[in-house]
């Protein structure tokens, strides 16, 4: 059959591959052959070889909305929706690309972007409700005008991981990190053709945040970090040869520095360019040299990509959030090359994906982990990428390398009643009580948000637990009825809110202790029920997933217990069983969350009866308590008095530790107003805190959060 009736096949074919590729998928539904053909190798290679490939670009860019501001002013930001948009500029056109179907909410979240033939890939990244790593691929054709779904990338979830392809048929993804945050030097191939991934040779080295080019013929990873070094780019880059090598090549000074790759493309001529230092640089035999300065519009560039000889540049300033786009040729024999702003519909001025729009990813993430936790609500207000990169573990392990977080204590502290008798110190505390906030390197006192639906003030001794950037509150007794409650609050410091989390399941009940692993996991045990008869049921609640798991029962029954979480195991101490009603005991269990099993019991763990409230990790591999005026650090086997407490906290009511130092609050006596100290574990030397009047209430509860 003729692909256009009366005219012969290699005229229709020279009309055909004239289409705009916009068309292709109207041109491709009007009949079998134009659609067999237009699919075809050959089709693509006589558009090329005729001077009609016509370049687009793809990117991964958010929804833009208008603002309408006091006296008729509007202006545009980018809202938090991201979605493939495509600009053609040949024709200066920008529009959208269809959605993906399975993707309600938008793309995923630091997602990868590539062409390969007539087709678009997305490939990873975040699901942008839940935050959960996605390993999907969705793959766009051209010529169809609809997506469908290739085959998940194998080996396990990987995030910021680089990927390029040939532009024909293959595509390399490597480096990146796992769901343990541990980085990857594995690779793997993906052929579009056959919809199969192909397991390539590991890398020399692990390559976290690295960036992947197709240069001269080779796959390129470059840059990236190792696990060790987060954050700390690399200057070498690692080549692979598919055709000609079974092993990848180390340049070891490819970039010439240690410096965040994201930008690295090629360009048309063969040459790496990539923004650095408010400029473009080109790769020029081993060494990297000036192309152009960045314009002020977009500052140091958030997206740079290359076509025929020109290179386009996409970003802000420091000020204005919409993006604006350059073009620049690079071929311009101009001593200082000259960027031409395109004009774009403000519909396609929103955020391109990355972490800081105007500033490199290494650079923006500096930024980031340096804000205030106090500010990290308004933070994560203003753009997805930032919630979600303040939320990975790894942030805060960058944050804690650079000396950026803060230690804070929370407690449920009695509400102090401010009708103090003249001439006296001495004054009456209310049965209400609220959260208080510490900070003991800055001094500064604060009360949080109470709790929605609690207007009475918080449970009676509940228990407060500091699980990554959440403080979670457990259980208690209404302080109305003194009735025990299972009810489980977590407050999140990253929005700044409250949020009813799943009831402790089981009997509702008292003095149970609990402890964190300080990442996800809070796990529980001991306690009595409502008949006070003592449990040794234990429960772990995943804060993430708002959801509890049974543990084994423990060895013993274990009433007014204390738990710690030390030495990656979590530590039940002490308590008694209900036969002893009061009388603390002298053994102590401890679980293993990798086995899942309960080690053997430690008889004598002290070497007396001794009540196991004040017991605490010091944040320097020992445990701490408190005893007859001494605070106490275990030894091997034996605890030894290693400070004297002093006079002001003779009645300890509350104790918690970081990084080798222990906060003590404490009075003198029954309705003294409350101190607070700081023992300083090298030294053990004490300082005393100012408290202010109306934080010197009784410390029921608390718990140590470093933010």
């Amino acid at each position: 059959m003729d692909l256009l009736p009366g005219l012969p096949n290699d005229i229709a074919l020279e009309c055909l591959i004239r289409l705009p590729l916009h068309q292709f998928s109207k041109a491709a539904s009007v009949c079998t052959n134009w659609k067999t053909e237009i699919k075809h190798p050959l089709f693509r290679q006589r558009r090329k070889e005729s001077g009609l490939i016509q370049p687009v670009f793809v990117l991964a860019q958010a929804m833009v909305t208008t603002i309408r501001k006091p006296f008729g002013i509007t202006s545009l930001s980018s809202t938090q929706f991201y979605r493939l948009t495509l600009y053609d500029p040949e024709r200066g056109c920008w529009y959208d690309l269809p959605p993906i179907p399975e993707l309600i909410d938008g793309l995923p979240m630091f997602c990868r972007v590539v062409g390969v033939g007539s087709d678009v890939m997305v490939i990873g990244g975040c699901d942008p409700v839940n935050w959960r790593v996605m390993d999907c691929v969705f793959i766009y054709n051209f010529v169809s005008g609809s997506w469908r779904r290739g085959a998940d990338m194998p080996g396990g979830q990987r995030l910021f991981f680089g990927c390029a392809s040939d532009s024909e048929r293959f595509v390399v993804v490597a480096g990146g990190h796992n769901d343990e945050k541990n980085a990857l030097r594995s690779a793997l191939l993906y052929d579009v053709a056959e919809d199969e991934w192909i397991t390539l040779p590991e890398m020399a080295f692990e390559r976290d945040e690295c960036k992947c080019a197709f240069h001269r013929g080779e796959f390129h990873v470059i840059g990236g970090y190792p696990t060790h070094a987060q954050g700390q780019f690399q200057r070498s880059a690692e080549v692979f040869n598919s055709a000609t090598s079974r092993q990848w090549r180390l340049e070891e000074d490819f970039l010439g520095a240690d410096t965040c790759p994201q930008t690295c493309i090629e360009g048309d001529d063969g040459r790496l360019y990539m923004c650095r230092d408010g400029a473009v640089v080109v790769k020029i035999d081993a060494t990297w040299k000036h192309v152009a300065k960045l314009p002020g519009g977009v500052s140091n560039g958030a997206y740079l990509t290359a076509w025929q000889g020109k290179l386009l540049a996409v970003g802000n300033s420091i000020l204005d959030e919409i993006h604006s786009s350059y073009e620049l040729d690079v071929n311009s024999e101009s001593k200082e090359k000259t960027w031409r702003k395109l004009d774009a519909p403000n519909e396609y001025c929103g955020h391109v994906q990355s972490l800081i729009p105007t500033l490199p990813y290494d650079i923006g993430l500096e930024c980031l982990i340096r804000v205030p936790y106090d500010n990290f609500s308004s933070v994560t207000s203003v753009s997805r990428n930032w919630k979600l990169q303040i939320e990975l573990p790894e942030f805060w392990r960058r944050r804690r390398a650079t000396g950026s977080t803060r230690q804070v204590i929370l407690m449920a502290q009695a509400r102090i009643d401010p009708r103090l008798k003249l001439g006296s110190f001495k004054y009456s505390a209310f049965s209400v009580y609220k959260l208080t906030l510490y900070e003991p390197e800055s001094g500064y006192w604060a009360e949080l948000p109470p709790v929605p639906g609690i207007s009475e003030g918080l449970p009676m001794f509940c228990q407060l637990v500091g699980v990554g950037l959440n403080l979670v509150v457990m259980g208690g007794w209404n302080p109305l009825t003194w009735e025990p409650s299972n009810a489980v609050f977590v407050f999140s410091f990253v929005s700044a809110t409250w949020r009813r989390g799943s009831d402790m399941p089981g009997c509702r009940r008292s003095f149970f202790g609990c402890a964190s692993d300080s990442e996800r996991t809070v796990y529980v045990a001991g306690g009595h029920d409502e008949e006070k008869n003592a449990l040794k049921s234990a429960m772990a609640y995943d804060v993430a997933r708002d959801m509890w798991v049974p543990m084994p029962d423990m060895a013993s029954e274990r009433d007014e217990c204390k738990c710690t979480f030390f030495q990656d195991k979590f530590h039940v101490i002490g308590g008694y069983d209900t036969s002893m009603q009061g009388q603390f005991g002298t053994s102590a269990e401890s679980f293993d969350p990798s086995t899942w099993q309960w080690d053997q019991v430690n008889e004598h763990f002290f070497e007396s009866a001794t009540c196991p409230r004040t017991c605490v990790e010091g944040g320097d591999g020992k445990l701490y308590l408190c005893r007859d005026g001494d605070v106490l650090a275990l030894g091997k086997s034996t605890w030894q008095a290693v400070a004297a407490i002093p006079v002001e906290l003779r009645s300890v009511a509350f104790v918690t530790a970081w990084r080798g130092k222990i906060l003590m609050t404490g009075s003198m006596g029954i309705n003294e107003p409350h101190n607070t100290y700081v023992l300083d574990l090298q030294s053990y030397k004490w300082t005393k805190m100012d408290t202010p009047v109306n934080f010197s209430g009784h410390v029921q509860s608390g718990c140590c959060l470093e933010m």
